[in-house]
This record gives C-alpha cells, structure tokens and sequence, in this order.
C-alpha cells in the first residue's frame, strides 16, 4: 500500500527550508500519518511529552536511538498502552545542499531498507517487546535526506552531515501485536535448530544483523539455545513463549 504525505518541506522545491533538528521534518510528517482526527498532540502524560494520543492508546514515533526512549516506555507502559512507530527508509535519495540550501546534486542510495532492520534499535530493549501493552509498527517510507558539508558529519559519509530527512510516503506497514507476530521474521522453512549463519543466509541479510535479531529475540524468549555446531550457537524457536 501506498500513502501520500503532505512533508514539512516540499522536496520539489529548489531551495527547502532544512530542519534545524536532525529528526524534525521526518517526525512532524509520521505525526500526520499516523494521528486521526480528534487525535491530541504533542501532550504531557506523566511528565512525558506524547507524540499522539489516540483514545487510550499513547502512540511514540521514533526513528533511531531506541535506548534513549528505553526510561520512558519502561514508566509509560506500567499504567497505558503504548504503540511505537519505527520508520525504515527502503528507498533513499540523497541530495547535498551548499550553505545557502541549493541543491548540488541528487543520487539513489543503492542500500534497500527491510523491516529486519528493527532489530537494529530492538536490541537495546528486549525486555520491553514483551510488555503485553506494548505494540509496534514498522514502517517502510521512501525520503529524501539532505546533507551539508560542514565536516562535522560521519567518515562514512566523507564528513558530510546530514540537515533532515524529508518522508516521501510510506510503502509498507508491518504490525506487531502480540509475541507471536515475531515469528513474521523468520522464513517458513527454516530448519531447525540453526545458527546465525543459517538465518542471514535464509533471510538475505548481513550475518551481524542475524545476530541482533537471534540476540533480541532470545532475550525475550522466543528463541532458546539448542547447543552448539562448531563455534556457532544453535536456535531453536520457543513454542512455549507464544500465545496458542
């Protein structure tokens, strides 16, 4: 499914007015995608500012750095339900602006965004995933990112910074309600017991992020060890920890 987002800058423009917060634009965007009318924003609820509430339901947008919101979903979710939106960009323009916002230049990025990149900022609070008014919603949007050289950004980036991220729309949703919406991750034919070999090669992803994702989800009980092969460690799904 596809969506059209009304941005806080429009990326046809020349000459955009960037963001003086790096997630600024991108959050202000999610907020509307996801509020509905009557929805409240930008709310306190128990010292914490809310990005939507909807009803009951607290809804929390956050595009990285998930150990820094770990305080606050810990506190939120003893007393109200609470839906983290997660956004992955799984097509990327990146466009270089000079100092006075003109655009430079404008390129595809060639890395394609999958939802197994969660487990990216999941690793930092598997304790949390399981917390029963706890849900999260993974989506996958097309941006635009802008980058100015200021030499202050990453190596990686050849020290360009980045200014904002612009959301174009979204692609894909995923959900996760409940323990057993976990197992969505896993190819269905997977043998088991495996390793994180075996799942980075079934999935196509980078050993390192099989390993968050075997990490995160053991952590949490879905995925018990089952010995060893070699040097590698042996998973095997936990049907004791899903929900019949």
């Amino acid at each position: 499914m596809s969506y059209n987002i009304l941005a806080m800058v429009d990326p046809t423009s020349e000459s955009p007015l960037i963001g003086t917060l790096f997630e600024r634009s991108m959050h202000a965007s999610l907020k509307q995608w996801i509020a509905r009318p009557g929805d409240l924003c930008e709310q306190v609820v128990d010292d914490y500012v809310i990005d939507v509430i909807h009803n009951d339901l607290l809804i929390e947008i956050q595009t990285k750095n998930f150990s820094k919101i770990k305080t606050k979903l810990n506190h939120l979710l003893k007393q109200h339900k609470v839906l983290l939106v997660h956004p992955i960009p799984k097509n990327k323009w990146i466009i270089k602006i000079d100092r006075d916002h003109q655009q430079l230049s404008r390129r595809k990025s060639p890395k394609k965004g999958r939802v197994e990149e969660f487990f990216r900022e999941a690793v930092y609070i598997p304790d949390l995933l399981m917390n029963s008014n706890l849900s999260v919603k993974i989506l996958l949007v097309n941006m635009d990112e802008y980058w100015t050289n200021e030499k202050k950004g990453s190596w990686r980036r050849k020290y360009w910074s980045i200014a904002d991220q612009i959301l174009k729309d979204v692609v894909n949703v995923m959900d996760i309600q409940r323990v057993d919406d976990y197992l969505k991750f896993f190819p269905q034919n997977i043998n088991q017991p495996f390793t994180n070999k075996d799942l980075s090669s079934e999935l196509g992803i980078s050993y390192s992020l099989a390993g968050k994702i075997s990490y995160t989800l053991r952590k949490m009980g879905i995925l018990k060890l089952a010995g060893k092969s070699g040097n590698s460690y042996l998973f095997m799904i936990n049907k004791k920890a899903l929900r019949k």
